[in-house]
């Protein structure tokens, strides 16, 4: 693993040890530099702010779960792998989507998912989608990401594979047709 790879982990560690006792927006560069023992230099070489800690992980934990449909597994196998990582990341996930004050992982996971799989769909389609089918896929974004945030505050009690599930039952036969792999 790459140096800069590895002090961005030891980052996304030492939030997560500092979000258990103090919620996101109180902690400090600061203290995650102090606990990872990178100046405060290097720490805005490889983020922006605290949140973007958050959201640099998320794209890392995504790229062979969400972001992969459509290419190299299909939209159930997709969502069942970020439903994983989700639950092997929970108290970080946990931590960091209490706070509602700031474009959260999970607003900018949806935006994400939802940009990279229409252009995969659409690519593979060799079409746009129609007004009604982005109508459509806004509804099934939205529902999917609230469902998320709601797994996530009730423990995460249900399987990935059962999130998943009632996911793919939910979003338009289209669209899961367009990214079969």
């Amino acid at each position: 693993m790459g140096s800069q790879l590895q002090t961005r982990l030891h980052v996304v560690e030492a939030l997560d040890t500092l979000m258990q006792c103090d919620p996101i927006k109180r902690v400090k560069v600061a203290r995650v530099c102090k606990l990872v023992g990178i100046s405060r230099t290097t720490f805005y070489e490889y983020f922006d702010d605290i949140y973007s800690v958050v959201t640099w992980y998320w794209d890392y934990i995504m790229r062979d779960a969400l972001y992969a449909v459509g290419i190299s597994c299909d939209h159930y196998t997709g969502h069942v792998r970020s439903f994983e990582m989700l639950l092997a990341n929970r108290t970080f996930f946990y931590e960091a989507f209490k706070c509602k004050e700031y474009n959260g992982p999970l607003e900018y996971g949806a935006r994400n998912v939802k940009r990279i799989m229409v252009e995969t769909a659409e690519r593979r389609l060799g079409r746009s989608f129609t007004e009604r089918e982005v109508l459509m896929l806004e509804f099934r974004n939205y529902g999917a990401s609230n469902m998320t945030r709601q797994w996530i505050d009730r423990g995460m009690k249900e399987t990935p594979e059962e999130i998943a599930s009632v996911i793919e039952a939910c979003t338009p036969d289209f669209f899961v047709e367009a990214l079969r792999v």
